[in-house]
């Protein structure tokens, strides 16, 4: 016989609007959906059982412990709202107090299942604003996920099922997840579903694993008698049953017994057992690793491992965060507000071997910029208020332009002299390179000072002879330019000559090593 659910006829009716949906399965739409109620995951149509009934697998301590895990992780995260002040934003922290772990609750549950429905129900708060006073997740059982978006809600008294999300108050009053939904599947996809076979084998497993300890725990005992009445075969009988429990029996000259146990000692249900654990460890946690590295594993595989772990956790993140933001859009609009920006605070983890290396390069002479700590090492701008370089000039303050001021004053700096390489040759290669930069920055004719304020300063000494006057000219000349001289295009040429030089510096101490 055809399964006819597997060859759908379809409709197609031309000129109709482009909001109605002109492809559809006709017989699906009756029968199927409405008297039998099959579930569209093909794992638990094959299973035979229902969406509901994977509540039992959370009774397998290892799936419960993973779920327990990705619970646990989810609700410790850290969030936050954009804006974060204000009577708006204080409104929204008190209604995330009271609700934001129920709603994490139902987030979790429509990955377990594929689907959850949280019901809300409406007050009214101390300052007169409409609040959400209680939300809970309702059985998943009682609603029924369409391919077209609606849900249905089939009422126990076995009446014909409501079309709730046709309800104009369905917004405000359902807050309705779903994981991953397609036309063929629309209530979803079920994690729980995916580890269903693995607890099926798993408990199977442990089953017949009983059964061969109670048939083996104990050698089964053979024995032969020359009893010649049956008083005498029962009185042997019982001297056997006996000696399961005191492990001695007495038998006479003409009698034999002969004791059989197992010729396996159960290590093939030990390697059964651990696979089917990590399967399901694997599946649920990303668990690549079990006790550590040490039986043969590498750190490197402990940070795959981690990272694995890291972008499940990401993922239930980012699934929860669509209803939580929908929540605290439903609250808002309920009392006319602008609704803020849900955003969870990712972790930051500083890599150590890179800080390590960035200390290096600092005691070499090189200086980062402010934007070079924000991108590589995450850290938030707003949180690094000056730059301490360490080379006597204290605190120094960061630069507006994208270049970094090494300097507060390039006037209280000691220039050292050039050195040529020695050799015939005056400069090296790399040395020319430099060469070349300075000369296209005094092509480029650019001057760290104005014109005129180089004219104006000389003439207001020319033809004093106080020596301090004349001694002062060099630091007049560049207390005149004041800050805006770090913003300058002589500074940015300055700064670009000296990375290309510690460039070079770099490039030399590694052909050294």
């Amino acid at each position: 016989m055809n399964d006819i659910t597997e060859k759908p006829r379809y409709r197609v009716t031309a000129g109709k609007a482009l909001s109605q949906e002109q492809v559809t399965d006709l017989r699906g739409k009756t029968f199927y959906r409405y008297l039998i109620r099959t579930d569209t995951d093909e794992i638990l149509k094959k299973a035979g059982i229902s969406r509901h009934a994977l509540k039992t697998l959370l009774t397998d301590p290892d799936i419960d412990q993973a779920i327990d895990r990705r619970e646990e992780e989810l609700s410790n995260a850290t969030y936050t709202i954009t804006p974060s002040e204000g009577s708006v934003a204080d409104f929204i922290y008190g209604q995330l107090d009271l609700h934001l772990e129920t709603i994490l609750q139902g987030s979790s549950l429509s990955k377990w299942y594929g689907y959850d429905v949280i019901e809300m129900l409406w007050g009214k708060d101390s300052n007169g604003r409409n609040a959400v006073t209680s939300m809970m997740s309702k059985p998943i059982q009682w609603f029924e996920p369409l391919s077209g978006g609606a849900l249905q809600w089939f009422p126990n008294d076995g009446s014909q099922p409501i079309m709730i999300s046709d309800q104009a108050d369905f917004y405000y009053r359902y807050l309705y997840q779903q994981h991953k939904p397609t036309y063929l599947n629309p209530k979803g996809k079920s994690i729980l579903s995916r580890v269903y076979w693995l607890h099926y084998f798993k408990t199977n497993g442990w089953r017949f694993w009983s059964k061969f300890l109670e048939r083996f725990g104990s050698p089964l005992l053979i024995g032969k008698t020359d009893a010649t009445t049956e008083d005498d075969a029962q009185e042997f009988a019982n001297a056997l049953l006996a000696a399961h429990n005191s492990g001695v029996v007495t038998i006479g000259v003409d009698e034999e017994v002969t004791p059989i146990t197992a010729t396996s000692d159960g290590k093939a249900f030990v390697s059964y057992d651990s696979v089917v654990k990590q399967s399901i460890t694997t599946y649920l946690l990303g668990q690549t690793l079990t006790s550590g590295t040490d039986k043969g594993g590498t750190y490197g595989q402990g940070v795959v491992h981690q990272e694995q772990q890291e972008i499940i956790f990401s993922s239930d993140r980012k699934h929860a965060l669509k209803a939580v933001q929908r929540f605290i859009d439903v609250i808002c609009m309920a009392n006319g507000f602008e609704a803020p920006e849900f955003k969870w605070v990712a972790k930051k983890f500083i890599n150590q071997e890179q800080l390590d290396a960035d200390k290096k390069a600092h005691e070499m002479g090189v200086r980062f910029t402010k934007s070079y700590f924000v991108d590589e090492h995450g850290y938030n701008e707003q949180h690094i208020s000056h730059m301490d370089y360490g080379d006597g000039q204290g605190a120094v303050k960061l630069p507006t332009s994208t270049q970094a001021n090494r300097y507060t004053s390039m006037a209280n700096k000691t220039w050292l002299p050039f050195k040529a390489a020695d050799g015939d040759e005056q400069f090296t290669p790399e040395q020319q390179e430099l060469e070349q930069v300075a000369d296209d920055a005094l092509n480029a004719s650019v001057q760290p000072f104005d014109t005129d304020d180089i004219k104006s300063i000389i003439a207001s000494i020319e033809g004093d002879t106080d020596d301090e006057k004349v001694a002062s000219l060099r630091e007049t000349l560049f207390n005149r330019c004041g800050e805006d001289l770090a913003d300058s295009d002589f500074t940015q040429l300055v700064n670009t000559f000296l990375a290309v030089s510690d460039a070079h510096g770099f490039a030399d101490e590694s052909s050294e090593v």
